[in-house]
This record gives structure tokens, sequence and C-alpha cells, in this order.
């Protein structure tokens, strides 16, 4: 997750580790050492952003002085972790009693049949609606298209969204997501949710780039988008399902027990995590894999679904696409250009792109991709070029590109017939490019004023209200339709790294509802090696930030989506998640995606579990009590730092349980006062500060319904 952080809380981090450092004799502390903002003061005076900081990464990393004694920071990812002698040890220790699949691990494994492989997807406990595997095999893609719409209309519009049966999982939204971004998420969520058999929608976390009142509109208001519009997509997109937040809040017993961990799956209501839902995304359940492309084809039908526009565009959408009178074949290209070029205004990185997990080409290569794909025979050559962009640049270039002979030299039906399916020999090829908003900024940020470097900020601010409003409206209506056009393309050519062009290809079907053919990605070398972040997958820990091994992009993608510690095994050939540039698709080893998934919709699978329990016979051993303790802590920051939110969280409440005791003589560990201190502060403390970062927006709307809550920056710290 991404956050902003102001320099004042910096000097605010900086006295409470002093603060730390000289208090040390009280007795049950409630300071707390849990903190990240470390990471951000430098790349907050570097860029001088309004929003949108990367994420942390090596490069950005500024060192946490060690607290004294036996405790210590942890200093790369700002994590307090407290240790003793035996630390090492220590993490062993815990990793012995908790590491599921691991060679110490297995008694536990056995007990909870972790290592049973799973065959099956086990029934759903949603009262009304059909569990996965259920139903019976559909015969082919149009077959199976229509299965899944029951499925998912069941799913999203249960007859009682009341019912004490319905389990929900609510969207997040990480900061500053665009209209691609923010479609990915919502896709992320609902696949997310079809594994665990829950209701997705819209609570209070609300994307900030698609805020109503970007129209000058109140989100609750009729105008413009709607009674109870949770964006300016809903301007444009059918609901995400018929259940509202009245029907959430009816169950305050149960609401208030989400708000203790919002991640946990043992509760009826859960927050998404895009660790999960990326990958649920490319992963069709087991009762579809018997078709040709299912994976691709899964994600199809989840973005269709997403992408539901209602009737009126779709009407006006189709009349603008007649009025185009494009020939078939069309090649859609999609050029990702406007934020993509913002570039450092201050320190050492000066004039360096700020966006380095995704490329910048000019217009012109993109031009000079596309002729040597028709070339060879990748893309069939066209009668029509559809051109959608955000990029102020390219309208020269497409005029220039008119004029190459490669578009305007007839062909000769002898000497080079072409390939089935092409145009007549010397038909002329049509460019189209629309007229859009468009900025040197990027249509998005500049029509939000998020996201933008200091100059541009203040350079737009100048923009009367009324005419940033018009400006906002018309970068979201020219981002749908674009998708729309795009869709509807023959083949396909732009970056996978953009969650908009990634979108817009994935969402292509042919007539027999299949996935759409002909789909290239620029970038698929850099996707491939790791160099790149893949388009409609979020989760990868440095942001926007370049990663300084690329070939570990794979594995932090892989094991944040494990909700456990990772074992060598994890990678080896065959269970490694990675890029397919021959496919254009992201590859998800299934058996291990089916091992981990199964758990989502099981109380008494679910590993949060084996974080909330500790054997009889360690809490009577003082020494191994310590180390089980400790293990909780710094296990917990390394779950929270990479992979999992809720064991983090539910291992530190355990911990602090059995300090608890310890404190009452229930327990007893082997550790002076002062060490108890430490350990209680460093508890107290990441409680407190995780729940105040992901939990109080739900504890808001507990006490106002109508609250919604918009992280301008990033994902806010305490």
């Amino acid at each position: 997750p991404e956050w902003h952080v102001t320099m004042s809380a910096v000097r605010l981090l900086q006295a409470g580790i002093l603060l730390l450092l000289a208090c040390r004799g009280h007795g049950k502390g409630r300071r707390g050492a849990y903190s990240r903002d470390k990471v951000w003061y430098e790349r907050e005076i570097e860029l001088e952003f309004s929003g949108k900081i990367p994420d942390w990464g090596p490069e950005w990393h500024v060192n946490t002085p060690s607290l004294p004694g036996k405790a210590l920071a942890h200093g790369s990812e700002g994590w307090a972790r407290v240790g003793d002698e035996g630390r090492v040890e220590s993490e062993a220790s815990f990793e012995e009693e908790n590491r599921v699949g691991g060679r110490r691990g297995r008694h536990q494994a056995k007990k909870s049949h972790v290592e049973k492989k799973e065959k099956k997807i086990e029934k759903g406990e949603m009262t009304g609606t059909p569990a996965l595997g259920t139903m019976s095999k559909c015969k082919d893609y149009v077959a199976c298209s229509r299965q899944f719409q029951q499925e998912i209309q069941a799913l999203q519009h249960p007859m009682d969204c009341s019912s004490p049966g319905n389990r929900f999982l609510f969207l997040e939204f990480e900061g500053l997501e665009g209209v691609g971004s923010t479609l990915a998420m919502i896709a992320e969520g609902l696949a997310e949710g079809i594994y665990s058999n829950r209701t997705t929608m819209f609570l209070t976390v609300m994307p900030t780039m698609l805020k109503q009142d970007f129209l000058l509109a109140n989100p609750q208001s009729e105008f413009p988008c709607g009674k109870g519009a949770y964006s300016a997509l809903d301007c444009y997109i059918e609901p995400l399902t018929s259940c509202k937040v009245s029907n959430v809040l009816k169950h305050q017993k149960e609401f208030k027990e989400f708000t203790k961990n919002i991640y946990d799956d043992r509760f009826r209501f859960k927050a998404m995590e895009s660790r999960r839902g990326s990958p649920a995304l490319h992963v069709a359940p087991a009762r579809y894999r018997h078709l040709d492309e299912p994976h691709r084809w899964w994600q199809k039908e989840i973005l269709r679904y997403v992408f539901r526009l209602k009737k009126k565009w779709v009407n006006i959408f189709r009349k603008k696409r007649e009025s185009l009178a494009l020939k078939p074949p069309v090649i859609g290209l999609h050029i990702r250009h406007g934020d993509l070029s913002l570039k450092f205004e201050f320190g050492d990185k000066k004039g360096q792109r700020a966006y380095q997990n995704r490329p910048y080409y000019p217009a012109e290569f993109y031009f000079d991709e596309l002729r040597a794909r028709i070339a060879s025979g990748d893309l069939p050559r066209p009668r029509t070029i559809y051109v959608a962009t955000d990029g102020i640049q390219v309208e020269t270039a497409v005029e220039q590109e008119r004029q190459h002979p490669f578009w305007s030299n007839p062909r000769d039906s002898q000497e080079n017939p072409g390939n089935p399916g092409e145009s007549p020999p010397g038909d002329p090829v049509e460019f189209v490019l629309l007229n859009r908003f468009r900025s040197q900024h990027g249509a998005h940020t500049a029509a939000t004023l998020l996201a933008l470097p200091y100059s541009a900020a203040k350079e737009l601010a100048e923009t009367p209200e009324e005419e940033r409003a018009r400006n906002f409206a018309n970068m979201v209506q020219d981002a749908i339709e674009d998708i729309w056009m795009l869709s509807t393309c023959d083949a396909f050519l732009g970056t996978g790294s953009s969650h908009f062009t990634a979108f817009a290809n994935n969402l292509r079907e042919r007539k027999d509802k299949g996935p759409g053919n002909w789909g290239h990605y620029m970038d698929a070398e850099g996707l491939k090696s790791g160099l790149y972040c893949p388009g409609l997958f979020h989760g990868t820990i440095n942001g926007t930030s370049r990663i300084l091994f690329p070939e570990k992009r794979h594995q932090i993608l892989q094991q944040r989506f494990l909700d456990r510690l990772v074992v060598p095994q994890d990678f080896l050939k065959g269970n490694m998640f990675e890029f397919d540039a021959r496919r254009s698709f992201y590859h998800i080893p299934t058996h291990m995606f089916d091992h981990e998934s199964v758990r989502w919709r099981d109380r008494s699978k679910s590993r949060v579990n084996e974080w909330e329990t500790t054997p009889q016979a360690i809490q009577k051993d003082p020494n191994q009590l310590l180390k089980r303790i400790v293990g909780l802590i710094n296990n917990g920051a390394e779950m929270d730092t990479y992979w999992s939110y809720a064991m983090a969280y539910a291992g530190w409440c355990h911990a602090k349980d059995l300090l608890e005791k310890v404190w009452d003589g229930k327990l007893e560990i082997q550790a002076s006062d002062d060490l108890m201190d430490q350990l209680e502060d460093v508890i107290t403390g990441n409680i407190a500060v995780h729940k105040s970062r992901h939990a109080s927006p739900y504890i808001k709307l507990l006490k106002d319904p109508k609250a919604r809550t918009y992280h301008n920056g990033n994902k806010p710290s305490a």
C-alpha cells in the first residue's frame, strides 16, 4: 500500500523515537514503535508531489536507529522488532511452529489438513447463492459465459441483501488510481469475492481520482450520477451489486467484530486485498478449466461484468462507431503517455521520470512496432487503425504516419497477396484519432489536480473551477468511450504495464464468446523479466519506483499472495508466478492458487487460526513462551510488510493476550521488567497504528452511515 506523509509527521516520528530511547523505566507502555513514516521524507522533498508518493523500495530506505537494549528496529521496513541474544533462534522457533508446508510444521499441517490436495472447492455459506463447483460443467465458451452470468448475478444480486447468511467483501482503493487502475481494482475485488463466496460492493473507501466532487456535485445528490452513486464511474456503468450500505449496517454486532480485523476471512464482512484479487483475476475455477483458454476467458468475463455500460451510453458509443465507419480488420492502438512523462523536480534525481515501473515510448516507437508486427504476420494488415491516447504529441505523430509508404503502397495480389481476412490489395488504411481532453501532465491528473509535481499543480490550480469540472467530466467519458472502442477492435497493440491497456485488450471477445485474438504488448519482455509491473495486477511493494532486482518482482507478487512465510520450494520451476510473453498474460500456477484460495471461504482452514493459538506445552515453558511472543511480533512485522495484514494483527493481539497473562501472574516468561515494557510498547503500538490505518474508515462509518474516505495521497499512516 501507498500513503502520503507530511514533513510534520516525520518530525513527530523522530521525536517519538527519541522519546522511546529516553523513557525505559515505565510500567506498561503505550507509545508503540510501529511506523513506516521514515521512508517518505526524502521523497517528499524530492518530488514535491501533492500525492501519489511511490511505495517503499530499497533505494528510498532511511535507516531507523536501533532501539536500546534487547529491542531493535526493523530498519528497512520501518517496523519495530523485538529480540534478545537468541533472536534468530526465536524466529526459527516461530517458523517451526507455524510454517505450513515446511519440514518442521507438518504436525500442524496434518491437523488442519493443509497438505491434503484440494480436488474441489468446497460449498459456499451464502444463502441462495450457487457455490463454486456445484453447477454442471458447461460445454463451450457460449454455454460457460451464460453459466457464469447466472452465477455472478446470484452472487452480486441476492434476493435479500440483509439475510444473515450473506457474506460481503468491501472494495478498497489505495490512493490515486486513474480510470484504468480503478476498474482493475474493482475486477480484482470481484474475483476475490467470487472465490470467497462474498458479495463484492463499495462501502466507505472510495477511489479519490473519480470523486463526484470533481463534477461540482455532492456524492449523495441526484446530480450528476444518480442517488447513492459512489464515483464518477456510476454515470456510465451499471451498479456492481443491488446491496446497499444500509443492508450491511443492519448487522451492527458483526460489523463491529469486522472492524477488529478487517482482513480476517473468518468474519462475515471482509475488506478486499489486491494481493489476492489480482491472482484470482488470472485463474479460472476448476469447473471452467476444460476450455481452450480458460484463464483468459475467465478474466474477460469478469471484466465484462465490471464494464456493463448503461444502455444510454451503449447506444451513444455504437452510433459514434457507426458514424466513424470503421472498416475491418480494425487494429486498436493504445499509446499510454500522460503522467508517465512526469519527472522529478528536486533532488539528485531531478529530470528523471517518476514512473520507473512502466516504460515510456515515443509515439513513433508504437508505429514502428505496429508495422513490424504486421510485416511478421503477428497482426493482420488493417483497413482501420483506431488510436487511443492521453498524449498531446500523438496527433502530430499520426499525421506523419499517414504518409508512411507502408500504408500507402498498394499490394499486388500475386506478389504480396497478404493473409486471409486482410484488406484487398491497394485498399487504403485509415487512421482514426478522436478529439479528446489531453494535457502534457496527463488527462486524469490534470483534471483532478492530484498526483502532480509542484509546478504543474501550482499552474493548473489557477484553472477556473467550472472549467476543471468540464475537464474532469470529459476525461472520464473519453476514457470510458476509448475502452469500449478498443474492446471492439479485431486486434490490439499497446503496453501491458498499463491497467487501461490491459483492461481494454482483455475485454475483447470473439463471436463464440472466447477471448479476443491478436493482442500484443510492446513491453512484453520487460513484463517477463520483472522490470515492469503487469497491468490488472496490483501488489508490488515498490509502487512506481524501479525495482533494483527485476527478477524479484514475480517472487514478491507470489509471496504476498501466500498467507504464510515462504519456503524455498515455492520458487521452484512450476511453482513460480511469471508473465507469459507469448500469450500476453500473467501466469499463476493453478495448484498453488487452489491450495490457498480454498481457505478464503472456510473458517476452519483460515491461517489466522495458527496465529491465535499457542500449544499448552509452550505456554508452560517460560523460555519457549518468550520466544513465541517474540516470534509473533517479529514475524507479524514481516507478514504485514509483505503478506497478510490479518495474520499480523491476529498475531499481535495474541501476543498481547499472552503478555497480559504474564502480567497477571497466570504465565511466566524469562524476561526482565524492562524487556516486558519494551514488548508491550511494541505490541500495543503496532495494534493501535494498524487499527488506525486500516480500520478507521469503517469505524467512522458506524458513527456516520454517510461517511466516505478518500485517500488524497496514498494510504495514510496514523
